[in-house]
């Protein structure tokens, strides 16, 4: 009898802990790509990253991207783009679309 009330609470426990450990996570984080630098576009956008996206998209969406007005803003039609980082000769940028993201440094 004891070794079956021991049993029990023992076998309970050890098949919750295989339950929790293969339980599938609900949240998964997005897989960042590293698509290197596009030189050809704008006069260069450089360490070019992107998730949800492929990098041959993201050199086709980043084609389009500009700077506008008297105070350069960056823009690229279609997505939201703000400045993450700021440098001597250029700056960090960050663009989402719905769940998408491009992220380059435009500029030297």
């Amino acid at each position: 009898m004891a070794s079956s009330a021991i049993g029990r609470p023992l076998a309970i426990a050890v098949l919750a802990t295989g339950a929790f450990i293969a339980a599938p996570t609900t949240a998964s984080a997005a897989f960042t790509r590293s698509c290197g630098d596009f030189t050809e576009i704008r006069g260069g956008l450089y360490e070019v990253s992107t998730r949800n996206i492929s990098c041959p998209a993201a050199r086709r969406a980043l084609r389009r991207f500009d700077y506008v007005g008297s105070r350069p803003s960056p823009r690229l039609p279609g997505w939201r783009c703000r400045t993450v980082g700021r440098y001597q000769e250029g700056a960090t940028l960050r663009c989402t679309r719905s769940d998408k993201v491009i992220r380059f440094t435009a500029g030297g």
